[in-house]
């Protein structure tokens, strides 16, 4: 739930849900991310997403479309300057929508069907949208890949996490959580790309020739400086054309 001076918010008051996992003041207002609840009456998930809090009416409104893009799954609600960043995954439901043993929803059973990766930035008032195809899972021993009969889909499992704005840049730090044995979903390695905000195209950061490293494992961003965190230690951003520096 949400405190809002002396009034406690939660569904009543029109949050999405009773889980909010991101709060951000932008824009002159008050912006919350909230998770899936589960509804056993319905066999079904609750829309969560992102909602925006109207003081004069004391109740929070859902955005449900972002110029054209269902808001739903955001894992990334963050202030740069004046504007706001939204990051969420689009897709057409989850798997896994049940409850096992009437204790809760197996671990790892819960994936949204993910079909894009979405930023959407309000700034002045206005929102522009940006986005790409999530990146696959690894499945280095093709275990997804039987045999025999059809390969069950396997939704790639990218969130959004944290994003850094240099000019025209953008930074988008993913977490990918590929499943490592039984039901149980194991934090993978860390995804960076870069965006160009001023045609909208998209660069994957590689990890082996970019930076010299196996893997990312957290990004941070604070004052205009850029760091990542890889297995070989922290690398500086430099801007576009000197890309990163290891420290």
């Amino acid at each position: 739930y949400v405190q809002v001076g002396l009034d406690k918010h939660t569904m009543e008051t029109g949050l999405a849900s009773n889980i909010v996992t991101h709060l951000v003041e932008a824009q002159g207002r008050l912006w919350a991310a909230c998770v899936d609840i589960y509804d056993p009456a319905r066999q079904a998930w609750g829309p969560g997403g992102l909602c925006c809090y109207d003081p004069a009416a004391g109740r929070w409104k859902r955005v449900d479309a972002i110029e054209g893009h269902s808001v739903r799954w955001v894992t990334l609600l963050q202030r740069v300057g004046d504007d706001l960043w939204v990051g969420f995954r689009e897709g057409d439901g989850v798997e896994g929508d049940s409850v096992h043993y009437g204790k809760g929803i197996s671990p790892g059973d819960y994936r949204p069907r993910a079909k894009a990766i979405v930023l959407g930035r309000l700034s002045a008032g206005k929102w522009t949208v940006f986005s790409r195809p999530p990146v696959p899972d690894p499945d280095p021993w093709g275990l997804r890949t039987p045999a025999s009969g059809p390969a069950k889909p396997h939704w790639p499992s990218e969130e959004p996490e944290h994003l850094a704005v240099d000019g025209q840049s953008v930074i988008l730090f993913s977490a990918c959580r590929g499943r490592a044995s039984g039901n149980w979903e194991a934090s993978m390695n860390g995804h960076v790309s870069l965006l160009n905000t001023a045609d909208g195209t998209w660069r994957t950061v590689n990890v082996e020739r970019d930076l010299g490293a196996g893997i990312v494992l957290s990004m941070t961003a604070d004052k205009g400086e850029v760091l990542l965190a890889t297995n070989r230690g922290a690398h500086h951003w430099r801007g576009p054309a000197k890309g990163w520096t290891f420290l």
